[in-house]
């Protein structure tokens, strides 16, 4: 499971070493923040940090054990966002078809070329792994217990969904046959469209829920309890409202 690289503490990068100076164009309005401004003076900092650490990753045998234990998720997240970076933010299913549909020659070549951002992610989710971990280790030696909250869904532009397709109700292009959504209630007389995809429930049941239950694993991993909201109705994808859902 990745982490939001958006939270990771530059000042503690800073304390470590990677980062010479926290310092960059963040905005001086008090009562409204420049997100756009904010999230690219970080990444010029995380991108300094990252370049550091690499210098002298050969010393930290923690990040390779890090590497090790988050391959099930890391490489396919990695390549994934920096796939999205290299088609300027585009949702998986508008890149060119074979990066789409991950054709392994293209894939090659193309991952040697975006080499470098993909290191970049792979460092950063490192840094906010062991930052997570401090904070917890912290917390839970003063009894505090983090909980979590455990989408049930995923998104259409997801890492999930273009590595894992079988895992959802797609045709043999990928489209999504039915998207989540909830039927016409107190809120809606039409119902509502959420579009994420739906879950192939015999599928996973013919994997035994591996990926179920490796979700629920990473998760627990990073939080002491867990609260997964369930509950929706599924809708055909070409829909316009929920009048024609069914339960899930």
């Amino acid at each position: 499971m990745a982490g939001d690289i958006h939270v990771i503490d530059l000042d503690l990068l800073q304390e470590e070493g990677w980062i010479q100076k926290v310092e960059g164009d963040f905005g001086n309005n008090p009562s409204k923040v420049d997100f756009n401004r904010v999230i690219n003076s970080r990444r010029l900092l995380l991108e300094e940090a990252v370049a550091t650490f690499l210098s002298q990753e050969e010393s930290f045998s923690d990040y390779h054990q890090y590497l090790k234990e988050s391959n099930h998720f890391l490489k396919d997240y990695a390549l994934f966002m920096a796939l999205k970076e290299h088609f300027n933010g585009a949702p998986w299913y508008e890149w060119p078809a074979d990066c789409k549909y991950r054709k392994i020659d293209a894939l090659g070549n193309i991952q040697e070329v975006l080499k470098e951002a993909i290191n970049f992610h792979q460092v950063t989710e490192y840094f906010f792994e062991r930052q997570w971990r401090s904070l917890r280790k912290y917390a839970n030696e003063r009894g505090i217990q983090l909980m979590g909250d455990l989408p049930f869904y995923i998104s259409a532009d997801s890492v999930e969904m273009r590595t894992w397709p079988e895992l959802f109700k797609v045709d043999d292009h990928c489209h999504l046959e039915v998207v989540a959504g909830t039927p016409p209630d107190y809120f809606s007389k039409e119902g509502q469209l959420w579009g994420n995809p739906i879950y192939d429930w015999d599928y996973h049941h013919s994997q035994n829920y591996a990926w179920w239950i490796q979700r629920l694993q990473d998760n627990f991993d990073k939080f002491d309890a867990l609260r997964i909201v369930l509950g929706s109705a599924c809708h055909p994808s070409n829909g316009h409202q929920g009048l024609l859902g069914q339960g899930t």
